[in-house]
């Protein structure tokens, strides 16, 4: 008996899952278009959430690679500290330089096991040119040494480069320069950067001559000569020894150039890179020996020790050393970053402790990066967390959408099928089972095509940066891909399964009333229905309020920046969703809005029809108005967002320079006069003004050899602060940009705030920032007005011998902003920050004669240029010949603004796709909304078109209908998002203390109108036709 009950329950439930299979074919083919629909969304969504999830998993190992191209492929380099090592064998030092002997260092680091992971390097600054074949400038083999510095000052084309001798195999062994070919560079060869190459005219093959200076290296074989032969040559050793420090000589070397390699080979820096030239480590002595010139052997006759010197170990004496982490790649992907870099930083202190007696300065440019890039990386996972958020939002919003319009739509057909005996449990697995039916296809092909997309990028990856980058999906996006192929069908078939339950049977079955209604009435006589809105908002409310009373406070405590960044977002989503269900209340106006300005030209009596539409489908119309507009919101909120941080480095850049171009001198000073009569001829046509900025003035004493401390105080000298005193000319203000002034209080004398500086008056005047006067003053509103006795400060000088130098001004203007010149001071700067403060030339002059009592004339470290930016070629080459080659470094705003374009067309190119993929996800919404809307009201269109309407027109009216529906919710999306976007402008502003304007996003809403034309046809076109061929008396008797 139980066996027959067994098999007939086993029947039933057979036969009920065939049925509901059935019935999802069924419905997959009566309803192709929806099933379409669904299915691209959720493969949308699932092909966007694996990618992004992937990226976020990933995001390390694109750090990493960012990281060696602007620091190269070293984990840590090492540099002897001066201030504590000795050279081996003698006390002295060459120069206070030193050497590591890295024999020993790698015998240590057998207790950490790394000893193979470390390479020796030797620099030398290089001075190189290309050899002719006819001329003054040849070289071969039968041309002497002794008349290689003769031939090189003949050369032309002479470069400043840096010369690197490399342990080829030693690097290659610990994965430094991976794409660095070479198993070793030959003896008397050189391998050459493609920059400097082209700058050459180099190509392989080519001989260069080049002067480097390795007195340091002579110093130490000499050194290391004499401990071993010091009997019988102690005079030669003697003045040997003494004679290097006091003469210094190139040594003049020619070299094949064996390759030509990219300046992403991940040897260098990048910026190094651009100018490096590398030659093989243990060539270096007997190179050394082989061009040693005859001068240098007259001053050290120590003929023997050059006859023995190429048998000297340069692993002796290794200026440099390079070391990097085994397994490297997997170091810095499969950890977190707090645990790469307390994992990193444990092993370098542990290396500083084993060295023991050879003290080190270490540098670890890849855990730095990763030290700075860690919040970024927390907020790239939030932004990527918020993007799947709202994709999955999206998708659960229009599958509930498509449900429920199915559910709406099949009224009649459930009322019938629950006459003949379907119950409530099967009416939820038959809505369930069609909701599966284009969730787990749409899971299958987004996973595919995510994997597709990666294995395209990963090739793309390879070609651009060199590295390997798995195509593979991370784990973790294959599960958040399965968790939402279970989500989102659940969820969004609550609502839809409960409307298919609460309509009454005869409801369903009557086919004379339409099923549509704009007003919904409900009456709760005996106070038992449970009011689910309220709860919800009750509950969420709670949890906003638990997580600002304690989470927040928290993370402050705990300095968990990951939590404060997520609090703060979940914050501004929530003000998102807010204001758009606040919106939407008010919809209909922004609706009567677009039909009165963008409908102009059309009837008033099509006007009201559409209007009188719209109040019709306000139910269904609100699921597709809350999607556009919180889609748009959040693209035009996180654009927002970007765009800012944009601004914020434009600001900041053209803040910190002041102008389009700014030069820096090469340690001497500027020697103005060569300037002056280069601006008054080869570029008066190019450039329109310039100015000079001092270094500041305690740089100014400290070169002079008085080393102290400037003070400024108040009047009462209650209030002491460590100030930054610069002087600026006259004409500073007529050649920096003048939009990054703001005066916050000024005297009323009418000149310009630095030319104020120079009036003519027995105490000198000063400019202060804002910070500096509230500090000083307790107050920014200061009388600055002449006679008034509110605005004295002084400046105070302490030397090393505690002598104390006074000096009083009077304060003419107060700075919040100030171009080229930081001005600015946050409200989190402590009162111990460095203050700049501006005075004139003469005072600054006269502060130096007091306390040195010598004029100074090499007073400027900065030139500031106000020219355009297409002559920078001409503008740069005719200011390095001015210093005769000696400039430090010349900056323009163009290499800046290139980048910072570049990287906002990144941002609008993402953004657009973000859009697109938003828009499609609700166009979908919009086609099923429209189409549900077309046929609930096809008795209405019938009796219309009875009346004498025509298909045209009735056509244009629905179309109408898309059309504002569709740009008044585009409309408060970008309204919520500009007011979001503006909220976060000020809290920046707060913060930073930077005004960086708010942008408008024109582009979005132009773009917006566009495709709110296109959305409108389409959506509406293909239904409205369908139903419009058939006679009139067939779209009356149709239960659709």
């Amino acid at each position: 008996m139980k066996e027959i009950e067994l098999k007939v329950v086993q029947q039933s439930v057979f036969s009920s899952m065939s049925y509901f299979l059935k019935n999802s074919l069924i419905e997959m083919k009566r309803r192709f278009c929806y099933f379409l629909l669904s299915l691209v969304s959720i493969i949308v969504v699932v092909c966007a959430a694996q990618i992004t999830q992937t990226i976020t998993d990933k995001s390390q190992l694109i750090y990493l690679q960012s990281g060696e191209l602007a620091y190269g492929q070293i984990d840590m380099k090492f540099t002897t500290n001066i201030d504590y090592i000795y050279i081996p064998f003698y006390k002295n030092r060459y120069e206070d330089k030193s050497t590591f002997n890295f024999t020993q260092v790698q015998k240590r680091l057998e207790l950490l096991g790394l000893e193979n992971q470390i390479s020796p390097r030797i620099v030398f600054d290089l001075n190189i040119t290309l050899v002719s074949q006819q001329g003054a400038c040849v070289v071969d083999s039968s041309t002497p040494l002794s008349s290689f510095p003769e031939i090189f000052n003949y050369c032309p084309n002479q470069k400043d480069s840096e010369l690197i001798f490399i342990d080829t195999e030693k690097e290659r062994n610990i994965g430094l320069g991976r794409s660095f070919d070479l198993s070793e560079i030959p003896e008397d060869q050189i391998v050459i950067n493609q920059e400097l190459a082209d700058e050459m005219q180099l190509k392989e093959g080519s001989t260069v001559l080049f002067s480097i200076k390795p007195n340091i290296y002579y110093f130490y074989g000499i050194q290391t000569f004499c401990w071993f032969h010091f009997d019988g040559n102690e005079q030669n050793c003697q003045t040997s020894l003494t004679n290097f420090e006091h003469y210094q000589f190139d040594t003049y070397i020619s070299a094949k150039v064996a390759k030509i390699i990219d300046k992403n080979v991940g040897k260098e820096s990048f910026n190094t890179m651009k100018k490096a030239a590398f030659m093989e480590f243990k060539y270096l002595y007997k190179l050394l020996n082989k061009h040693a010139n005859q001068q240098l052997k007259y001053y050290f006759p120590l003929l023997q020790y050059y006859d023995n010197l190429f048998e000297l170990d340069p692993y002796q004496h290794t200026a440099q050393m390079v070391l990097n982490l085994p397994n490297r790649v997997d170091f810095y992907t499969k950890q977190n970053m707090d645990q790469i870099e307390i994992r990193g930083n444990f092993i370098a202190s542990e290396i500083i402790r084993i060295l023991g007696v050879y003290p080190v300065s270490i540098n670890l440019p890849i855990l730095k990066l990763f030290h700075d890039l860690k919040y970024a990386q927390m907020f790239l996972s939030v932004v990527t967390n918020m993007i799947i958020l709202l994709f999955s939002s999206l998708s659960i919003m229009m599958l509930y959408n498509l449900l429920l319009v199915s559910v709406e739509t099949k009224t009649y057909e459930l009322g019938v099928l629950r006459i003949i005996g379907l119950n409530k449990v099967g009416v939820v697995i038959m809505i369930l089972s069609q909701s599966l039916s284009f969730v787990i296809p749409g899971v299958i092909i987004g996973i595919l095509l995510a994997t597709q997309i990666l294995a395209i990028a990963s090739v793309k990856a390879k070609e651009i940066v060199g590295l390997d980058i798995s195509n593979s999906p991370s784990i973790n996006s294959y599960g958040l891909c399965l968790f939402l192929g279970l989500f989102i069908p659940l969820a969004s078939s609550i609502i839809p399964i409960k409307s298919a339950l609460s309509n009454s049977l005869s409801f369903a079955l009557d086919k004379d009333r339409s099923k549509s209604s704009a007003v919904k009435i409900t009456v709760d006589l005996d106070g038992k229905n449970t009011n689910w809105g309220q709860i919800s908002f009750g509950l969420l409310c709670s949890l906003f309020g638990f997580s600002i009373y304690y989470l927040l406070p928290l993370s402050l405590f705990t300095l968990d920046m990951s939590m404060l960044i997520t609090i703060f977002f979940f914050i501004l989503i929530g003000l998102l969703v807010g204001l758009i269900l606040v919106s939407i209340n008010f919809s209909y106006l922004f609706e009567k809005l677009v039909v009165y300005v963008c409908l102009f030209w059309i009837s008033a009596s099509s006007q009201k029809l559409v209007l009188k539409n719209l109040t019709c489908h306000r139910i269904k119309n609100t699921r597709t108005s809350i999607m556009y507009g919180l889609s748009i919101a959040f693209v035009v909120f996180v654009w927002s967002a970007m765009s800012l941080q944009i601004d914020s480095q434009y600001y900041q850049v053209l803040l910190s320079f002041g102008a389009n171009y700014c030069v820096l001198d090469n340690f001497n000073g500027f020697k103005i006069d060569s300037y002056e009569n280069m601006f008054s001829s080869d570029l008066k046509e190019y450039i329109r003004s310039y100015t000079m900025v001092t270094q500041n003035i305690e740089q100014t004493l400290q070169d002079n050899g008085v080393h102290g401390q400037f003070r400024i105080k108040n009047k009462g000298q209650t209030l002491n602060l460590r100030t930054r005193v610069l002087a600026l000319q006259p004409n500073y203000l007529q050649t920096t940009y003048k939009q990054f002034l703001k005066i916050e209080q000024k005297s009323s004398s009418g000149l310009d705030i630095v030319q104020e500086l120079y009036s003519s008056q027995e105490v000198g005047k000063i400019i202060i920032s804002k910070q500096l006067a509230e500090q000083l003053f307790y107050s920014s509103d200061v009388n600055l007005d002449e006679g008034s006795n509110e605005n004295y400060v002084f400046l105070e000088f302490t030397d090393g011998k505690q002598t104390v130098f006074n000096y009083q001004f009077q304060v003419s203007s107060i700075v919040s902003s100030f171009p080229g010149i930081n001005m600015q001071g946050g409200g989190l700067s402590s009162l111990d920050q460095e203050q700049n403060v501006i005075i004139s030339i003469p005072a600054f002059q006269q502060i130096l004669e007091s306390i040195i009592n010598k004029k100074q004339t090499n007073i400027y470290d900065r030139m500031i240029i106000d020219a355009d930016l297409e002559n920078e070629l001409i503008i740069k080459s005719k200011l390095r010949a001015a210093s005769n080659y000696q400039l430090r470094y010349i900056w323009s705003f163009k290499g800046s603004s290139e980048e910072l374009e570049q990287n906002m067309k990144l941002i609008n190119i993402s953004f657009s796709g973000l859009g697109g993929l938003v828009m499609l996800l609700c166009f979908f919404s919009l086609i099923s909304s429209m189409t549900a809307n077309i046929y609930d009201q096809s008795k209405e269109i019938a009796i219309m078109r009875a009346v004498g309407l025509s298909k045209l027109k009735l056509s244009l009216i629905y179309i109408y209908e898309s059309f504002v529906l569709v740009f008044s919710s585009c409309i408060i999306g970008t309204i919520v998002g500009m007011v979001i976007g503006y909220s976060m402008s000020m809290q920046r502003q707060l913060f930073t203390q930077m005004a960086v304007n708010f942008r408008f996003p024109k582009d979005i809403l132009l773009s917006q109108f566009v495709i709110s034309i296109i959305c409108a046809f389409a959506s509406t076109i293909m239904p409205i036709i369908h139903l419009l061929r058939q006679p009139v008396s067939s779209i009356i008797r149709k239960v659709f």
